[in-house]
């Protein structure tokens, strides 16, 4: 596991909570490592984990409160999909992105249907991710500010 916390700034930063957490999970170290200094750079203040091993994912977000979790689909031994349903109970509140290179509808329906909040094909670029990326952190904070009890003075 590895953990990056850097508050950059940069024209390219978004504006998101200070402590939004985010997971990747990934097999492919390379991507994995792209995946979260980029998240790190172009989200701003996030705290972004990631797990090369899928089968040690669910233990992960289980000790941890994410409000983001993008898993790729193909990895070996577990698969992302076979992955999903536990990721899911383990973490009923966080959204779950589920990317692949195979984008055929079939596997796109299947992760929605498993509980995927929603479904990136690869390869992507920078700009659409962040993009994505922001606009579900976003939703999650105002779902959580509206849920959230009000005083009154």
């Amino acid at each position: 596991m590895n953990t990056l916390v850097l508050p950059l700034s940069s024209s390219r930063t978004c504006s998101t909570s200070d402590n939004s957490r985010v997971l990747v999970i990934d097999d492919d170290a390379a991507l994995l490592e792209s995946l979260a200094e980029m998240l790190t750079i172009r989200l701003g203040r996030v705290h972004v984990d990631t797990c090369s091993n899928p089968a040690s994912a669910e233990a992960m977000v289980r000790r941890g409160q994410y409000d983001l979790i993008l898993c790729d689909v193909w990895m070996a031994p577990v698969s992302g999909l076979t992955l999903l349903p536990q990721l899911r109970k383990a973490a009923p509140e966080a959204s779950i992105i589920m990317m692949s290179g195979v984008t055929n509808n079939t596997v796109r329906s299947q992760a929605l249907a498993s509980g995927a909040t929603t479904f990136l094909p690869k390869p992507f670029d920078r700009d659409s991710l962040t993009l994505m990326l922001k606009q579900v952190l976003n939703e999650r904070h105002l779902a959580y500010r509206r849920a959230a009890p009000r005083t009154t003075m």
